[in-house]
């Protein structure tokens, strides 16, 4: 009996010589996990709930973003708003226009890519027909046009954007992948603390769009037509969104409504709307 018991003793402690090491280190990570693990999920559960996953409806490329993700990664030298008041960018300090409401001149801040290089007036690639770009400094930007033209404070709101989708905003694009020439998912990084990243996945029709969405593969729909299919699906909330760069036109045969006075009447009725702009249609604050 007490041989036995000698002979299991002498087998443990060879044992323990030989992979003494090994059991060390073990010991010494189960602890570490036991101490630091919960803490870890919680630090990886946060990243993750940290990343906004949206669903955007459409085929885009890069030349080609929509607005609302274009203006997540990048400025204009105006801001579009959703009330349809048209603001300058924190890209311009003030800007002027000359008595002839022809020349507009842009004051630039002192503004990065973010790549770190420095934004200047030799940046802004806008072409639009009818009007010219002229550089008179780093920070100086002169757009003249060939007669008074107001909507083109709200042109140049179009965010600047480098060919690799470098730009001058809050967001930083961090990874794209494509499917047949068109964005299938692009992830964005947020520059600013406690604002999340955001993950776009792109699908081709609005149907498909709302099957990942019920498959959980999206936590947010950016835009849809007609959310019916998801008005009674669970967790979900739906937002109405009124979109002020759509609009419906209806041209009225007026040959076809020979008395003036119903014309007139029919003018008088439509509701006009009431805002506040300046003489060239441009909204300060």
């Amino acid at each position: 009996m007490f041989k036995k018991l000698y002979f299991k003793f002498e087998l443990l402690r060879a044992y323990l010589r030989k992979n003494i090491g090994f059991l060390f280190l073990g010991l010494i990570l189960g602890s570490a996990a036991s101490y630091f693990g919960p803490s870890v999920i919680k630090i990886i559960n946060a990243q993750r709930l940290q990343t906004e996953v949206i669903g955007v409806n459409g085929l885009y490329t890069v030349n080609k973003l929509p607005p609302e993700i274009a203006n997540l990664i990048s400025f204009g030298l105006t801001i579009s708003q959703d009330n349809g008041k048209t603001i300058i960018s924190p890209l311009v300090k003030s800007w002027q226009l000359d008595s002839t409401n022809t020349v507009y001149t842009f004051n630039l801040n002192d503004y990065y890519w973010q790549s770190g290089k420095k934004f200047t007036a030799y940046d802004v690639n806008y072409n639009f027909t009818g009007s010219k770009i002229q550089v008179t400094s780093d920070n100086v930007l002169k757009i003249t046009t060939e007669k008074p033209f107001s909507p083109l404070l709200s042109l140049v709101d179009k965010p600047l954007l480098k060919k690799d989708l470098t730009g001058l905003g809050p967001f930083m694009v961090t990874d794209v992948t494509y499917q047949d020439s068109y964005i299938k998912s692009l992830y964005l990084k947020s520059r600013v603390k406690g604002i999340p990243d955001k993950a776009f996945h792109f699908y081709p029709s609005e149907k498909e769009l709302i099957s990942a969405y019920k498959m959980g593969k999206i936590d947010i729909i950016d835009q849809i037509d007609d959310p019916q299919d998801l008005e009674n699906w669970p967790k979900t909330e739906i937002t109405p969104d009124l979109n002020y760069n759509r609009y419906i036109a209806l041209f009225i045969n007026t040959s076809k409504i020979k008395d003036k006075k119903l014309r007139q009447a029919l003018a008088y009725a439509t509701p006009k709307p009431v805002d506040k702009k300046d003489e060239y249609g441009f909204h300060r604050e």
